[in-house]
């Protein structure tokens, strides 16, 4: 039984898919180039699926999110001065998900107005 020979090489387009990607990289980082590599695929793959389950947290299911109080003491006075709300976002999927990960693709798309509604 002949066996046919697959040929496994990436196209042309998966190939200027991926030098794109890299050189995205390589202007947010300020680097004059950058090289495509797995670690790199594994955080594109990893920013895809956090703004997939963002978004289906945002329009279907909002009890992964929730509001952390954090007060401000004036030191002087040693009295409350205010309050920093701050945002936490647990997913079923990724599990505890860093603010400093999400609130940067939610304003990279536009979302950012999108939990204060959902909250």
């Amino acid at each position: 039984m002949d066996l046919p020979i697959l040929d496994i090489r990436p196209c042309k387009y998966v190939l200027s898919s991926l030098a794109n990607i890299a050189l995205d990289q390589a202007i947010e980082s300020n680097k004059p180039y950058c090289y495509f590599n797995a670690s790199l695929g594994s955080k594109i793959q990893r920013n895809a699926l956090m703004m997939r389950r963002l978004e289906e947290t945002l329009n279907n299911d909002t009890s992964g999110l929730s509001l952390r109080f954090q007060p401000q003491i004036n030191l002087k006075t040693n009295t409350l001065s205010g309050v920093e709300i701050l945002l936490r976002w647990h997913d079923a999927e990724l599990g505890h998900v860093s603010p400093t990960d999400f609130e940067f693709e939610l304003t990279e798309t536009g979302l950012m107005q999108e939990p204060e509604q959902a909250l």
